[in-house]
């Protein structure tokens, strides 16, 4: 243990009833112009009468470096969220030493390595809060519980998207008595377009405003297939007249413009359909709050395709994952700065003039620089300061 071609580090020493674990250091010799290893300071020994004991040096270190052990990195204070959504986002990666990345399916149905990025977004402050990596092979629903519970929500909805909809995934989500919205493809079968046929779906006062369009609906309630639940299962279809106009007039162009795909047979099959979204969910809210909160999604789109497109984090490089924690970690702060820019643009209603590509940019362009002691703003053009002028950013 103790040989002399011991590596710089840490190493053991066996004395007569005492076991040493002795801090090794590299020492320059100038006149031989060779390093030489010599011991350091005892870090801690184990005795027979004693057992284990520090020592003075490292009482000493542990007593200046504060005891951080009951701090998680993830306690981002959200339990005070009151409701928030799951988004759930696959990484290919080929690294061997990442345990995290296993050979499994994605939403599009592609069998590969990777790993699953599983995130929450907060609808009251419209900011994602919180993450968490999961093995690749993992579904996702079987993750939902341990997220809620570390993350400490009081209540939270899961919102999917279409393609999360199977019959396993229902009922496993009814097992688990969790509140979800599933948006249904217009061909599952418990979506029912009788009344939309017989021109009967927009009857009495069963309509409410969204965006200042007119949004009708009718709620069915489904009977639950194997899992007995105390809330109700229910499937909501909303019929929204302004986009059947356009889904219709965009089908119609499509039969001349791509006849090998679309068919005049086919639009007379589908234009019952146009303009329908229809909700499987056991919310206890009406349809207009059902509605709203799975539009709430949308907020949550545009996060992702940020992150995918603008930060690029839609793959890594990292080879361990140690790494790739630190890498997600910096990837969530930024996250979260690039939604707080979009927030601000949104409110200020200037996204339409403004990315937050150009205001960060801005930001970035407009520095101070010293001179003769004396610190100075940079110059910068006239429409950077009438974009200054218009965010209402302060310049110091």
């Amino acid at each position: 243990m103790g040989s002399g071609s011991q590596k710089a580090g840490d190493r053991t020493q066996i004395n007569p009833g005492q076991l040493l674990f002795v801090r090794i250091q590299n020492r320059l010799y100038k006149a031989k112009k060779r390093a030489r290893k010599i011991s350091g300071y005892i870090l801690e020994s184990i005795t027979e009468k004693e057992g284990f004991v520090p020592s003075a040096k490292r009482n000493q270190e542990k007593a200046i470096v504060p005891d951080i052990s009951g701090i998680q990195c993830k306690e981002f204070g959200v339990s005070k969220l009151v409701i928030g959504s799951i988004h759930g986002l696959h990484r290919f990666s080929a690294s061997e030493h990442i345990n995290l990345a296993q050979k499994g399916y994605n939403s599009s149905l592609q069998y590969d390595t990777q790993y699953s990025l599983m995130y929450i977004y907060s609808s009251d402050s419209r900011m994602p809060v919180y993450y968490r990596l999961l093995p690749g092979n993992i579904r996702e629903v079987k993750s939902f519980k341990n997220c809620f519970r570390e993350a400490g929500l009081e209540k939270a909805v899961i919102i999917a998207d279409k393609g999360f909809y199977s019959q396993t995934n229902l009922e496993m989500l009814l097992q688990e008595e969790l509140l979800f919205i599933l948006p249904l493809r217009r061909s599952n079968t418990l979506i029912s377009y009788q009344d939309l046929k017989e021109n009967t779906f927009k009857s009495g006062d069963a309509f409410f405003t969204h965006e200042e369009r007119p949004i009708w609906y009718k709620t069915f309630e489904i009977a639950s297939p194997t899992i007995s639940t105390n809330k109700p299962l229910k499937a909501i279809v909303y019929l929204d007249e302004q986009l059947r106009i356009r889904e219709e007039a965009d089908y119609l162009r499509r039969i001349k413009t791509h006849p090998e795909r679309y068919s005049i047979q086919e639009y007379h099959n589908r234009k019952d359909r146009f303009g329908t979204i229809a909700l499987l969910t056991v919310l206890e809210e009406n349809e207009e709050g059902t509605y709203e909160t799975y539009k709430s999604r949308m907020s949550i789109e545009v996060i992702f395709d940020s992150m995918k497109n603008v930060l690029e984090a839609d793959h890594t490089y990292m080879q361990n994952e140690q790494t790739l924690q630190g890498w997600m970690f910096v990837n969530h702060i930024t996250l979260q700065w690039y939604q707080h820019l979009y927030i601000e643009l949104k409110e200020k209603k200037l996204l339409k003039k403004v990315s937050v590509i150009d205001y960060i940019q801005i930001l970035t362009d407009v520095k101070k620089i010293r001179i003769n002691g004396t610190w100075y703003l940079n110059e910068f053009t006239a429409h950077t300061q009438k974009l200054i002028d218009k965010l209402g950013v302060k310049l110091i």
